[in-house]
């Protein structure tokens, strides 16, 4: 493989991709902000361009990434700079690993290669800045970080870890999140969507980003019998347009067929 960091206009990527290669796909920004919570109604939000499709290319070869070694954990911005309203609170443990496990179930969907960087998968939460002395100072960003492996055995991340690799099995054993026949609706706001179509089975992601609870219209494939992939819990579609009310943060991963979690995963 051939992956560019490139980082250039749109039109000269799309011409490289046509000839094979794989573009790095950056998209720490609005993912971040939208894991934050702020601004959710404005641009710096705006997911969409995950999407290869979205940027007017002809072949899936955007690799998206929301962390890097060139970027800031989001973990680490939700910890110190999250938002919060009530005891809904995104610089607690327990709402910041949700919020990387609501934009995990926005990202890892969409159709294309993605990369996930070390230890996301556990909302590591010491800033790329970090001093080998404990404190944060730009000059430290090749330092080496602490390895933390006692973060598998905390609840909160190791939840996250199971939602994470709950994701990746669907997307290496089932063809429909190749597939390129999809839509998504990423764009600012508080309920986004992402649809999966394939002859074989079709997907549907809904979440509401916000920090109150709200109705999200979901626009389903079609009406009968949908599938919660991570609570086995069913849903009886009669309408594909009937608004679903959604919690702060939730999301749902439905199928239409059903589809057991991999082993080890709860």
């Amino acid at each position: 493989y051939v992956i560019l960091e490139h980082f250039a206009d749109n039109l000269e990527e799309k011409e490289l991709s046509n000839y094979g290669m794989m573009l790095w796909g950056n998209m720490h920004g609005s993912y971040k902000e939208t894991a934050l919570g702020f601004n959710l109604t404005a641009s710096q939000t705006d997911l969409s361009w995950v999407s290869w499709q979205q940027r007017a290319w002809t072949k899936p070869h955007l690799i998206g990434y929301f962390e890097s070694h060139d970027e800031e954990r989001i973990a680490f911005d939700c910890a110190n700079y999250g938002n919060s309203n009530g005891n809904y609170n995104i610089k607690w443990l327990p709402y910041y690993t949700l919020r990387i496990e609501l934009i995990n179930n926005l990202f890892y969907p969409v159709p294309g290669p993605k990369m996930l960087w070390e230890f996301g998968e556990l909302a590591y939460d010491f800033s790329i800045n970090y001093c080998e002395d404990g404190t944060i100072n730009n000059n430290c960003r090749l330092s080496p970080k602490p390895i933390r492996w006692d973060y598998r055995n905390e609840p909160y991340r190791r939840r996250l870890r199971d939602v994470t690799a709950a994701l990746l099995h669907l997307r290496k054993n089932y063809d429909v999140f190749e597939t390129t026949d999809y839509q998504i609706d990423l764009d600012p706001g508080t309920g986004r969507t992402i649809r999966l179509n394939s002859v074989d089975m079709n997907v549907h992601v809904v979440a509401n980003v916000g920090l109150t609870s709200t109705t999200v219209t979901p626009d389903f494939q079609h009406t009968g019998t949908w599938y919660e992939y991570y609570t086995g819990q069913t849903l009886d579609v009669t309408s594909v347009n009937a608004p679903l009310t959604m919690a702060p943060g939730e999301y749902r991963l439905y199928t239409d067929q059903f589809v057991a979690l991999p082993a080890g995963v709860n």
